[in-house]
């Protein structure tokens, strides 16, 4: 099992504090609009993702410790994420176009679209389509410059975390995986839980009786 997360600026985001009666309203009307316009296409990056020249960001090489800081809710700099200086202009390139993107995205259509993806799923597709490749969990996340220079940057994460709506509906009735548990555990993440692989464990549980799903993180 490799480490995967990647970052990126390609999704929405949702207000998080609401009434109880107002939250379900509007979780419902999301559902909704969400199934009206899925788009089941390999032109939707939240089932094909794919890694972008310099549009996306992978944590595959990042240090495991200020990974975990970062995941906790800490402020870490690109530097220390990713100590070595070979590998630093490339992340700063890759920051600033993610950050340029996600600010378009705030300034023409007034969303939050910088996202963090933990765990990838697929699962076997039918003959003819391109093989799944869906973020499971998504949380948004701040990257804010430090100095003139742009190659070193913040990232910093919100307690804003979901399923991937575009996999929630993908799978369907037929594996519920946007269940009471691991809603139970997204909830516990603003208590300080961060039990992400348990999130995965449960989603891969729910998806059993999908033909050859599985997630690696």
């Amino acid at each position: 099992m490799e480490a995967r997360l990647t970052l990126n600026s390609d999704t929405e985001t949702r207000d998080a504090k609401k009434s109880p009666v107002r939250e379900a309203l509007v979780a419902e009307a999301v559902k909704k609009w969400i199934s009206q316009s899925f788009d089941p296409t390999g032109n939707n990056r939240l089932l094909y993702y794919r890694h972008l020249k310099v549009g996306t960001l992978s944590f595959d090489t990042a240090d495991p410790g200020e990974l975990s800081r970062l995941l906790e809710g800490n402020n870490v700099p690109t530097n220390r994420m990713f100590p070595d200086a070979d590998e630093q202009t490339d992340v700063g390139r890759r920051c600033r176009a993610i950050r340029a993107k996600a600010q378009q995205g705030i300034e023409e259509r007034g969303i939050e679209t910088l996202k963090i993806a933990y765990g990838m799923a697929t699962w076997r597709s039918e003959e003819g389509k391109p093989t799944p490749n869906a973020p499971v969990l998504l949380g948004t996340a701040v990257l804010t410059p430090r100095g003139r220079v742009g190659e070193n940057y913040d990232i910093q994460l919100t307690e804003d975390w979901e399923l991937n709506p575009s996999l929630v509906v993908a799978l369907g009735s037929e594996a519920p995986i946007n269940n009471s548990s691991v809603q139970a555990r997204i909830e516990a993440i603003l208590d300080g839980v961060y039990d992400f692989d348990g999130i995965l464990d449960d989603v891969v549980d729910a998806a059993s009786t999908i033909s050859g799903f599985f997630h690696f993180t």
